[in-house]
């Protein structure tokens, strides 16, 4: 099991190293950002990929404060979505 977690997030990485080119980061905090990303788009039930350049911007506004917990990298970038959506 933990072989197919670790092919899973490789997979991830390397599928998703064009969203993160301009974050200086190591490949286990892209990891942590692509896991953010995954969790972000379920959590607002988002099948597609189509929203993720703006999901990603907002996961690396919030890794650049020094976050790394993919949990709170997701509800932050839920709560910025939200205030763009449905802000005053």
């Amino acid at each position: 099991m933990q072989q197919t977690k670790q092919a899973l997030l490789d997979h991830l990485v390397s599928a998703g190293e064009q969203r993160w080119w301009d974050f200086d980061a190591d490949l286990e905090t892209k990891r942590v950002l692509e896991v953010a990303l995954e969790r972000t788009r379920v959590s607002l039930g988002l099948v597609d990929q189509f929203a993720d350049g703006i999901i990603a911007r907002r996961i690396v506004e919030l890794a650049g404060t020094g976050e790394r917990n993919p949990a709170l990298l997701c509800e932050g970038a839920i709560e910025k979505l939200r205030g763009h959506l449905y802000g005053d």
